[in-house]
């Protein structure tokens, strides 16, 4: 009877575990200014450096040296555009069910044009700069979830060159990729065994056609 409220218990708390990480928000952050440029992965209250995960001392590598007289390896041929083509409509499908479950937690943006050298230059900047705003935003807002906004372009007749800050954060409920990833993998698996079935069938007419030539 202790086994089973064991085993019991241990089911439910796996089941609440896999609940909890399907109702989680995972996503990337985005950071830009005077410090550089920093990622952080988030996995809902984790926050991951990727840069410095990237950088650890541990991971690393040691480059194997190559002969000088070694002929450097040739490049791999890239796919058919035949097989680019077919795969449009599913790669489509998995944008259109990707895209509206996508959500920006923040996006802001802020451009400084500098006129210290040319005012005129600064004002043609600052004007493309808003109109680039103008047009980018309402298209996301139509295709994602944007909840916290602040688009701003100013110009600075005292600075010698541009700045731009930005910070950026995207995420995604894991449930929702999930059920928009699923669909697009049984059909890549389906047409991979459809594929494989194919040349399988045309292996074997051919070995067929060789013992009757013989």
């Amino acid at each position: 009877m202790t086994a089973l409220w064991i085993a019991g218990g241990i089911l439910i708390f796996l089941l609440l575990l896999i609940i909890v990480v399907l109702l989680l928000h995972v996503g990337v952050r985005i950071l830009y200014d005077e410090d550089g440029l920093r990622v952080y992965i988030i996995a809902g209250p984790v926050k991951i450096d990727l840069f410095g995960l990237l950088n650890r001392p541990g991971k690393a590598r040691k480059k194997k040296k190559q002969p000088a007289e070694q002929k450097s390896a040739e490049p791999k041929k890239p796919g058919s555009p035949g097989g680019l083509k077919a795969s449009l409509g599913d790669i489509r499908g998995l944008l259109d069910a990707l895209l509206p479950r996508l959500r920006f937690d923040r996006l802001c943006i802020h451009y400084v044009a500098a006129g210290g050298d040319d005012p005129c230059a600064a004002a043609l900047c600052y004007g493309g700069a808003s109109a680039f705003f103008g047009t980018v935003l309402p298209v996301l807002e139509n295709g994602c979830i944007v909840r916290d906004r602040d688009l701003r372009t100013d110009v600075d007749f005292s600075a010698d060159s541009d700045r731009v800050s930005l910070c950026i954060q995207l995420t995604i409920v894991v449930l929702d990729a999930v059920r928009a990833l699923l669909p697009f993998v049984f059909r890549s698996v389906k047409a991979a065994r459809a594929a494989a079935d194919q040349e399988k069938d045309t292996n074997t007419t051919e070995e067929k056609g060789g013992q009757f030539n013989g």
